[in-house]
């Protein structure tokens, strides 16, 4: 039986064996004495269950028994002797018809008393929770005393001394309550005593003196101004503000945003480049700052307001650096209020390519998953995805769990690999089918396969830019549009679906928590090796998300970069070092004319500025046309000039940053056409939008029919929801680890999380507590720089806590005692299921002061948070964090 288990059949025990004591009492108050005497076995019966409850669960750890053992059960066994001598034998003597009435205060109360006792004991663990101390001892006697004075009050009047005792009672409960409230200790060594301290302190003063250092402000822990050798700048803007944003169905949903979208922009870099963000707030009145989620960005740069900088208010900005040194899959989100702001739409996506790794080929899709309004989407897709690729291709998902709570995926129609978990690469990853991936709140999965050779059915598909489509044509352009060799198309958007979504057999499909279908891919008719060619010589700068539009890089050319005119690459475009060769035809794209380039330099386009989201886009020769799009003549944005010939179908015309009768894109999305990575990768259809008409849900790929109510796809769960689930600590080989995670730790960490009754800003509150206290009450962990550093969680409660750790990622060493057997498993989130206990190690290597908090957010919000500071750290801002 698991822990969580014993748990809940303690918490029952305790209940049942409160109502029989209980009802003994009841019955012999009401003169019921063979009922009371039916009634008495049963209860000692349930006490004792309750007892070896406790014994199990102790070999569990004495986190899960402490206060049972300290108070319940020594008490519990007092009442249950002293209802046994005095009630026990007057029972039965009444039940016979000899001695004195049953009703007496000898009989009564000795059973009542034990039944409060054991209401106690639930009590504790319910409102008080971990640890047991004085002032819940007192507390706890305090209860006894009230509930024994009003039920002899109740059952046996006349009650002499009942003031006397009442006061007494309240002296007792006043004590345990100034004993809660007393202030605790500040900072936890993690093991480190006193004169250790002494000693570590002393060093510190010493090597500080000897390089002319003293304690350094959060504020002077920043990023770098130059990228490493090789890289270059990559700069976005970022505007907060409230919108109304239209999901994939149409239904219009409030929302707080970054650029007017949901997710925010997709921030994409090459290993060693420096990425600059300028965060502005718009008009979120509580203001929002940046937290780079998983990555570890110096502690200035780690966007905590009051502890590394002040949240950002209406009409402020804020300018974050950090160095593009973490490759793999990481995201961002507002800290200030996050439980709100992130629910609302404040976060997006980041990816960071390898500088070093051969060219890639094939589809590249970043996923965020998040719920708006009880709806689960994947980026702003509250309807199935579909998305074409060819047979043999290479194919990379990146799950991204935004919410508060786990999301379950199930892939279909293929074997898979789980090549990352939280942007760490797994060692050697096996193959995998049929199983389930629970994804924590806030972590990560990249998955991998080849698309498999499967024929689609006939059907109102959309097919490739280069083969004939047989569904409904395409709005008229309002320029001429070319289709390959010049021949125009007469299909639908290339890589897009229609308004049906199509009714194509096999391919693979996207399960989210077996029931809602949210990607299905769509195997096309061209080979393998028909893609290789069309994404050869890919360039490297966009990350394809399904919904956002990414944030346009920042014109500033770098060392060992390409000249480029007018600043940063137009993304998504495969470039030659031949200007006279023609590009090669990338899958799912047009043939555009007019696109004339050299090396990396793109000529014959005027440069943009467009305030919205970025500064200097590539330059693009006037006249380009892409199928598929209308032309855009004389669009006019706010610090952009004009565009002549860009055709873009499906888009209205731009007018500033608005949008005028836009709901939903397929046009700005660039449907079909071949996204490029910063690893070469050719990322096809970067963002697939299925188009309804409002108010008319369609057939979905399998035939199934939306929810009318909520307009997703249903009928999934029989698929997957028996599927075993995939334990990342058993996927893999062994490695050896970066450190020696078995030498002794230099500090060590207990975190018990629970519930219970504590203050919470200067507030009475039920909170979710650590050792039995609620932010900013619980005391900060301090390291020292070079520390190796061990933390044990415990989650003694009923709720999962993902755990996450800001600036560190953290090497798993056991689960319940029991160590990892597949790849070294390094995370920056971890998901704390009841009655588990993760132990996990980190090297202390990141100066600064840091969040250590549960990332379901509203748990945080609810004080299950702490910092972690390192010595000679200090901050000075002094706001209560907002989340």
């Amino acid at each position: 039986m698991t822990v969580s288990a014993l748990l809940a059949l303690d918490l029952l025990a305790s209940a049942l064996t409160t109502l029989a004591w209980l009802g003994a009492g009841a019955a012999a108050a009401l003169r019921r004495p063979k009922t009371a005497l039916a009634v008495f076995p049963v209860a000692v019966l349930l006490t004792l269950a309750r007892v070896g409850c406790v014994i199990v669960l102790a070999r569990a750890g004495w986190w899960f028994v402490q206060e049972k053992v300290i108070i319940a059960v020594p008490l519990l066994g007092l009442a249950v002797l002293v209802a046994a001598v005095l009630a026990g034998p007057r029972l039965v003597e009444a039940a016979r018809g000899r001695g004195a009435p049953a009703a007496r205060p000898v009989v009564v109360m000795p059973l009542f008393g034990a039944g409060f006792v054991a209401a106690a004991g639930l009590v504790h663990t319910l409102l008080l929770g971990y640890p047991a101390t004085w002032s819940t001892g007192l507390l706890t006697v305090a209860f006894l005393g009230v509930a024994l004075l009003l039920s002899w009050r109740i059952a046996c009047p006349p009650v002499r001394g009942l003031r006397p005792g009442m006061s007494a009672i309240l002296a007792v409960g006043l004590l345990g309550t100034g004993l809660a409230l007393a202030p605790g200790e500040t900072t936890d060594l993690g093991g480190v005593s006193d004169e250790q301290r002494g000693q570590h302190a002393q060093h510190d003063r010493q090597a500080q003196g000897q390089q002319g250092q003293q304690a350094r402000p959060v504020t002077e822990l920043r990023g770098p101004t130059t990228p490493a050798e090789g890289g270059r700048v990559r700069r976005f803007m970022l505007t907060a503000r409230t919108s109304t944003i239209a999901l994939s169905s149409g239904q219009q949903v409030s929302a707080w945003t970054f650029n007017g979208q949901v997710p925010g922009p997709p921030i994409t870099a090459v290993e060693g480049d420096l990425i600059e963000v300028r965060l502005r707030n718009a008009d979120i009145e509580s203001g929002v700052t940046l937290h780079w989620h998983g990555y570890d960005v110096p502690s200035g740069e780690d966007g905590v307001p009051g502890l590394t900088q002040d949240a950002v208010l209406p009409g402020e900005e804020f300018v974050y650096r950090f160095l593009a040194n973490q490759v793999g899959t990481y995201w961002y989100h507002t800290h200030e209020v996050s439980d709100l702001g992130v629910r609302m739409g404040l976060y997006g996506t980041l990816v960071v390519r390898p500088r070093t790794a051969p060219r890639a080929e094939g589809l590249d899709l970043t996923l965020p998953v998040h719920t708006f309004s009880g709806r689960t989407v994947l980026g702003n897709h509250d309807q199935p995805i579909e998305q074409r690729a060819a047979p043999g291709m290479p194919v990379r998902l990146r799950l991204v769990n935004t919410d508060n709570t786990p999301h379950r995926f199930a892939l279909t129609g293929t074997p898979y690999r789980l090549v990352a978990i939280d942007g760490n690469d797994v060692n050697e990853p096996g193959e995998v089918s049929a199983v389930g991936l629970r994804l924590p709140a806030g972590s990560r999965y990249d998955l991998a396969f080849t698309m498999p050779t499967t024929e689609p059915a006939t059907g109102p598909t959309a097919g490739l830019a280069n083969e004939p489509t047989t569904g409904p044509t395409a709005e008229p352009t309002a320029g001429p549009t070319t289709g390959p060799a010049n021949e125009p198309t007469t299909g639908p958007t290339p890589g897009s679906t229609t308004g049906t979504s199509g009714a194509a057999s096999g391919g693979v499909r996207l399960i989210v928590d077996d029931r809602t279908e949210g990607l299905r891919l769509v195997p096309t008719g061209a080979s393998a090796s028909q893609a290789r060619s069309s994404s050869g010589n890919a360039e490297t700068d966009r990350t394809p998300q399904i919904g956002g539009r990414p944030a346009r890089t920042g014109g500033t050319t770098e060392p060992g970069d390409a000249a480029r005119t007018g600043g940063a690459t137009r993304t998504g475009q495969a470039t030659t070092g031949d200007p006279a060769a023609p590009r090669p035809l990338k899958t799912g794209e047009t043939a555009r004319t007019g696109d004339t380039r050299t090396g990396d330099t793109r000529t014959g386009e005027t440069a943009r500025t467009d305030g919205a989201t970025e500064t200097s886009e590539a330059v693009k020769p006037a006249g380009a046309t892409r199928t598929g799009e209308t032309a855009r003549t004389g669009d006019t944005r706010t610090g952009e000039t004009t565009r002549t010939g860009d055709t873009r179908t499906g888009e209205t015309t731009r007018t500033g940053d608005t949008r005028t009768g836009e709901t939903t894109r397929t046009g700005d999305a660039r449907t079909g056409e071949a996204a490029r990575t910063d690893d070469g990768a050719a990322q096809i259809g970067e963002a697939v939008q299925t188009e309804e008409a409002a108010g008319t849900p369609s057939a979905g790929p399998t035939g199934q029919v939306p929810n009318q109510t909520t307009g997703q796809m249903t009928g999934q769960a029989a698929d997957t929801a028996s599927w075993p689930e995939l334990d990342p600590l058993a996927y893999g080989r062994p490695a050896a680890p970066p450190f020696d995670a078995s030498a002794p730790a230099d500090r060590n960490f207990t975190l018990v999380l629970d519930q219970g009754l504590a203050m919470v800003n200067g507030r009475p509150m039920y909170a979710h507590t650590v050792n039995g206290q609620a932010y900013p009450s619980i005391p900060t962990q301090m390291v020292t720089e070079g520390d190796l550093v061990r933390i044990k969680v415990v989650n003694r409660g009923r709720e999962t806590h993902p755990w996450h750790l800001h600036g560190h990622r953290v090497l798993v060493l056991s689960r319940d005692g029991r160590a990892p057997t597949g790849s070294p498993v390094f995370v920056d989130t971890f998901d704390v299921r009841p009655g588990e206990v993760w132990e996990v190690a980190f090297r202390a290597t990141n100066p600064g002061m840091w969040m250590n908090h549960c990332h379901n957010l509203s748990h945080a919000d609810m004080g299950m948070a702490l910092h972690l500071a390192y010595e000679g750290v200090t901050t000075p801002f002094h706001g209560a964090h907002g989340g």
